[in-house]
């Protein structure tokens, strides 16, 4: 997927509590369906907690579905890849007050 489309970024979808929360485990995970990283849902701070870990291997990393502008804050201190929200204009503004 690489070569034929280099900017696009294939994720493994994953809920943290399937894996327990085990970051080797989601690392292994990761690698081993050779994808780009992680899209995982966020639910608490726990959960970002657990994606900044993942961004720290140096994973690409995608939160979903995330409405609640404490996790957005947190999630945008993290340095994440991307945020999947059903309000935008939410993300927008805490975006601008960081």
């Amino acid at each position: 997927m690489n070569e034929k489309a280099p900017t696009i970024k294939a994720t493994l979808n994953l809920r943290p509590d399937s894996c327990n929360y085990d970051l080797k485990k989601i690392d292994e995970l990761i690698v081993k369906s050779k994808s780009h990283g992680v899209s995982l849902q966020i639910r608490s701070l726990r959960d970002v907690k657990l994606l900044e870990q993942i961004k720290k291997l140096g994973h690409f990393s995608i939160a979903w579905t995330v409405n609640h502008k404490v996790l957005i804050k947190n999630l945008m201190k993290t340095k994440i890849d991307g945020i999947i929200t059903d309000d935008p204009k939410k993300v927008i503004t805490v975006l601008k007050n960081i």
